[in-house]
């Protein structure tokens, strides 16, 4: 008999709960949806492992996105940086783009969030722009100074890095 996934998150390292959900892939859908009941006191735990666990394109999620983008705005700065790198690693539809913009905008902009959500959400809405070239000129207007000047030296670096990579791209498509 498995453990449960509570005793997991609460014995396991962080190395051992991965093993332990890469051995036991029954256990992933239990996972999702403790990482999506957000009252849950084992929900962020559950959305960090789910980050690691997620495969590009893992269908096992696909189910889950419109939950997901919906926690999105309810969770914490860890717990959505964690369900922003899930959806990265996934095809999510284009039906569920908008919303997803709308949700990773607001975390972006909001200077007073913890820069790991904020470049998280700021590689899904380039991931996301670089699908819809038309929104080019309005992330490149949320990536001025005041957006990236409360960030860390090294993830300011890494913004700046996406950003000139973006710009060029978006230079080779309008040509």
């Amino acid at each position: 008999m498995n453990p449960s996934l509570e005793y997991i998150f609460t014995n396991f390292s962080k190395d051992r709960m991965i093993s332990f959900m890469n051995a036991h892939p029954d256990s992933f859908t239990e996972m999702i949806e403790l990482a999506i009941k957000n009252n849950h006191t084992l929900a962020p735990s559950a959305a960090w492992l789910l980050s690691n666990c997620t495969e590009k394109d893992d269908k096992r999620v696909l189910a889950y996105i419109p939950n997901i983008i919906q926690n999105i705005p309810r969770v914490r700065d860890g717990h959505q940086r964690d369900f922003i790198n899930t959806l990265r690693k996934i095809e999510v539809g284009e039906e569920y783009h908008g919303k997803l913009l709308d949700n990773c905008v607001d975390i972006w902009c909001s200077v007073s969030k913890i820069p790991s959500v904020r470049i998280s959400a700021l590689k899904l809405i380039l991931q996301i722009a670089y699908k819809h070239p038309d929104l080019s000129q309005e992330v490149l207007l949320m990536t001025q100074d005041q957006y990236i000047e409360t960030l860390s030296p090294g993830i300011k670096r890494s913004v700046q890095r996406m950003i000139t990579a973006f710009e060029k791209e978006m230079i080779d498509i309008n040509l």
